[in-house]
């Protein structure tokens, strides 16, 4: 969510009057509210959260997701040795965003430090684009850093990994998904013959709350 400067003071001079109405008027008495009034509660309290100290910056800030990449710079960057296994994995459909958690077995080393393969989680169609075009999955490998700290905290502490052929506009990662409603097992696997030497690093908002 983006507002302007102008419109972001204007959407909380608009909520601030509307509240009262919303808190002191309700539609009847009763134990429990109507769900039009929770909905208008909860806009209120959204487009007011966004105007607040530290979560300003959805008013003001510049460099938010979704990214398109348009320019890269070459740097010299430690190599990101992956150490994954393959393991049985329960794979839920469930209206939400496909997630996979990992047991603990599986790594990512980027130089001295030591991540530990977390969570994996996919979006349809990807978020992110690469100049200008849109891809039609993504798969974000989440993994948490050997010394215990919170999950996608900062770019420092963590990766996001996205293995997909730009070629083909197709994810390289093999994996099994259920075609209805509920689960199945499935069987994830570290895709043979690739060779992973170009990756790119960018300070973006995380959009995905992490489990």
């Amino acid at each position: 969510m983006h507002f302007g400067r102008d419109l972001g003071g204007r959407l909380r001079a608009f909520c601030l009057a509307l509240w009262p109405l919303a808190v002191l008027f309700p539609r009847r008495r009763t134990s429990r509210m109507s769900r039009p009034r929770l909905r208008l509660l909860g806009l209120l309290a959204l487009l007011l959260w966004a105007t607040r100290s530290a979560a300003g910056v959805c008013e003001t800030g510049k460099r938010q997701s979704p990214v398109n990449i348009v320019g890269a710079q070459k740097k010299n960057l430690p190599a990101l040795d992956f150490r994954y296994h393959a393991q049985p994995l329960q794979l839920a459909n469930d209206s939400q965003p496909l997630r996979i958690r990992f047991a603990p077995g599986s790594s990512l080393r980027a130089g001295a430090q030591s991540y530990r393969l977390h969570q994996l989680h996919f979006h349809t169609p990807a978020g992110d684009q690469i100049g200008g075009e849109t891809f039609p999955m993504a798969a974000h490998l989440l993994h948490r850093s050997s010394d215990g700290l919170q999950l996608a905290v900062s770019e420092e502490d963590n990766f996001d990994v996205h293995l997909v052929d730009y070629e083909k506009r197709l994810l390289t990662w093999t994996y099994g998904v259920p075609d209805v409603r509920g689960s199945a097992p499935g069987l994830l696997n570290y895709p043979d013959g690739v060779d992973i030497d170009v990756f790119r690093d960018w300070k973006n908002s995380r959009r995905t709350a992490a489990p």
